[in-house]
């Protein structure tokens, strides 16, 4: 995955926007050493959605909730 500071991304977005059209990998954007932001190709969302409308038409129920800061891994922790 690409990482760029978010001072680097005011002044350069359009490199990290290009490499999403090359591919799935995102670009994280850090401030002080942390992703604050994720970069994606709009692709990767739609598969996303499409995959959470199929298993819900097939009865599975989502995990977390869309109020979780974290994203559900489908790990037991």
């Amino acid at each position: 995955m690409m990482k760029i500071t978010a001072d680097e991304a005011a002044v350069r977005l359009d490199d990290p926007v290009r490499r999403l059209s090359g591919g799935p990998e995102p670009v994280a954007v850090t401030v002080d050493g942390g992703v604050t932001a994720l970069l994606v190709d709009p692709a990767v969302i739609q598969g996303m959605e499409d995959a959470l409308a199929v298993a819900r038409r097939r009865g599975c129920q989502p995990v977390g909730s869309r109020n979780s800061r974290r994203l559900p891994t489908g790990s037991s922790e």
